[in-house]
């Protein structure tokens, strides 16, 4: 991922990340590595498997009382802005106020739906998984 495209575009202000596929492989080294950046704040993560992801930040030392779990919109759009969500629908980050999706799923379906939904909504895409972004990146510039 390139922080510094992050901080020339948004020019020294706080970053809010979500992460797609966020338990395992670069998805949980990326939370970790969130956790650490003073310009960046991980708002939610998205994977079909919310027990697990709130297992990881647990086990990544993110506060236990600012982990909601949304199960709809509604949730999302109440919850604190410094809250980490978890989102098990990606359609979802459109609410959350995020700036910037890391999409590292591995699956090329859902890798470019979730793309496509971020940039339609303004949402920057960090594109990690190498199978969406090798079959579906020319189709995003």
């Amino acid at each position: 991922m390139d922080f510094n495209y992050l901080l020339r575009k948004y020019k020294g202000q706080k970053v809010k990340v979500g992460v797609i596929g966020a338990t395992r492989g670069y998805g949980y080294t990326i939370i970790d590595q969130l956790r650490k950046s003073p310009l960046c704040a991980l708002r939610f993560i998205s994977s079909r498997h919310s027990e697990e992801c709130r297992s990881v930040l647990l086990e990544l030392g993110y506060d236990e009382k600012r982990i909601k779990v949304c199960s709809n919109r509604d949730e999302v759009k109440e919850s604190g802005s410094g809250d980490h969500l978890i989102i098990s629908d990606y359609s979802f980050m459109t609410d959350s106020g995020v700036d910037v999706v890391i999409e590292c799923t591995g699956n090329t379906q859902v890798g470019a739906d979730a793309t496509t939904i971020a940039l339609e909504n303004g949402i920057d895409v960090c594109m990690v998984s190498k199978e969406t972004d090798s079959i579906c990146g020319p189709y995003f510039n």
